[in-house]
């Protein structure tokens, strides 16, 4: 075979298409890359908020615990009610009576939820000597977002310092201890690096 021939022939070979054998093990890839995964959200468990009823809420100052909340500053008193304090089982939402006194006598009570997951709370109802069982209900209770409109709620320091970790929902037993440790040195060396920067 001549020179030209032989070139020839290498030319045409290098022209023809990747024949790849039987025993190739890429070869379900490179013949499959049009296949699609169809992800049914329908198979995956929606979250829902479980019915809870609303506690009675706190009549005695030794049922309460304060906690140290900076946002609201030092005209404020934040104290909740540890006994009314639960985690949801099937929806994983913190609800607990919270108590803010003003240093003018004014008190506020209210009971929330935080849901860590969505970073969310929700206000169910007042504390109010009006109704009955001392209780006023929202009839159109809402979700609402931690950091608030302005960005600058309390409930986001709350939920950062108290009630969420960076995996999610903190145990109830962490929790309460949080709180009563709150304003220590001890609360300060505990939240270090899981305040803000890691949940929010």
């Amino acid at each position: 075979m001549g020179r030209k021939q032989l070139l020839f022939a290498m030319l045409l070979i290098l022209m023809l298409p990747p024949v790849f054998g039987a025993g190739d093990p890429y070869d379900k890839y490179r013949y499959n890359r049009e296949e699609t995964f169809d992800f049914d959200e329908s198979l995956v468990e929606q979250w829902k908020e479980q019915d809870a009823a609303i506690p009675p809420p706190p009549n005695d100052d030794a049922d309460l615990q304060t906690m140290v909340v900076e946002k609201l500053g030092e005209d404020f008193e934040v104290k909740i009610d540890i006994n009314s304090l639960e985690i949801g089982k099937k929806d994983r939402v913190i609800r607990y009576w919270l108590v803010v006194k003003g240093k003018l006598g004014a008190v506020n009570m209210m009971y929330e939820g935080v849901r860590c997951a969505t970073k969310e709370y929700k206000t169910y109802a007042y504390g109010s000597k009006r109704k009955k069982g001392g209780i006023s209900k929202l009839k159109r209770a809402k979700w609402l977002p931690l950091k608030g409109v302005s960005g600058n709620d309390y409930h986001i320091e709350m939920a950062n310092d108290f009630f969420c970790h960076y995996s999610g929902v903190r145990k109830k037993t962490e929790i309460v201890q949080l709180i009563k440790d709150s304003g220590t040195q001890l609360f300060m060396k505990q939240n270090t690096g899981y305040g803000p920067s890691t949940f929010y």
